[in-house]
């Protein structure tokens, strides 16, 4: 049982799992506007801390930040291309 679970089933919702949670991830950045209404003043979350800094004042670290988070996105798709070349090539 566990070894069809690891060699049959696993390998193929592995794909379907890492999209899941990529998706939800980029649609939590994206869902500002929700975390404004239903966050509670206690709760700092780190959009509705990026967003606070925005509106308050220009500050560099939300700038640092967003350049962070854009070089790990770029990371990521670069090194997928990468795998998805070497496994084309091998």
């Amino acid at each position: 049982m566990w070894e069809r679970a690891t060699r049959v089933i696993m390998p193929n919702i592995k794909f379907g799992i890492v999209t899941a949670a990529l998706m939800s991830f980029v649609l939590s950045w994206e869902e500002i506007g929700v975390t404004l209404f239903i966050t509670s003043v206690n709760a700092i979350t780190l959009p509705r801390l990026m967003w606070m800094g925005l509106r308050d004042n220009i500050d560099p670290a939300i700038a640092a930040l967003s350049v962070i988070l854009i070089v790990i996105t770029v990371l990521v798709l670069a090194l997928r291309a990468v795998v998805v070349r070497l496994r084309g090539a091998g």
